[in-house]
């Protein structure tokens, strides 16, 4: 029988909340400093806070909440995530080189699309008659960024969990030993 979970204290609600604006999301290091621990501290007392029951239970409450809103499954993105993975810059062109307009691409082909630009080429020439200048067309000029293949490949990795976001440590250490271990020299108390 599991026991209820201790409802969160203010700090740990502020703490939650800042987790979801943070840069990265979920850098729990940041939204600890975001709430007002100090530099020094703010590792240790993100992953004392990121330890505690209750805490994991209301990110993972308000990552379902999120995900109900956003109306995305989980299986959604994963496919959306094969669409780069599946994708092949081949089959943006055809025979000649030439693109191929952006509707008549393949759901694969057109998720490695990440921008474009399109401009209209304009010449000015004289009007016989009176003698204006008149711009006339001339053309199109497309331009398409494309998604980078390697990026796409570590994403779809990443969303596999190919690539560990962890780091091991074997031995004894004390949860403070541990995070100042992991800190930059620079951001290290003296």
């Amino acid at each position: 029988m599991q026991s209820k979970l201790k409802s969160l204290t203010y700090r740990e609600r502020q703490f939650v909340d800042a987790l979801f604006l943070t840069t990265p999301v979920m850098n729990g290091a940041e939204a600890a400093r975001a709430v007002g621990f100090s530099v020094a501290s703010c590792r240790v007392q993100a992953v004392r806070l990121l330890t505690k029951d209750n805490v994991q239970a209301a990110i993972e409450q308000r990552k379902q909440e999120i995900e109900k809103k956003a109306e995305i499954t989980r299986d959604e993105w994963l496919k959306k995530g094969r669409r780069f993975y599946h994708g092949d810059v081949r089959k943006l062109f055809d025979a000649h080189g030439n693109p191929i307009n952006i509707p008549s691409l393949g759901d694969n082909e057109a998720s490695l699309i990440e921008g474009f630009e399109m401009v209209e080429d304009f010449t000015k020439v004289k009007k016989n008659e009176t003698g204006e200048e008149q711009a006339v067309c001339t053309g199109y000029t497309k331009k398409f960024k494309l998604v980078s293949p390697l990026r796409a490949h570590e994403y779809f990795g990443k969303i596999l969990g190919y690539y560990a976001d962890k780091v091991e440590h074997s031995g004894t250490l004390t949860l403070e030993q541990a995070v100042m271990a992991s800190m930059a020299p620079e951001t290290k108390p003296k």
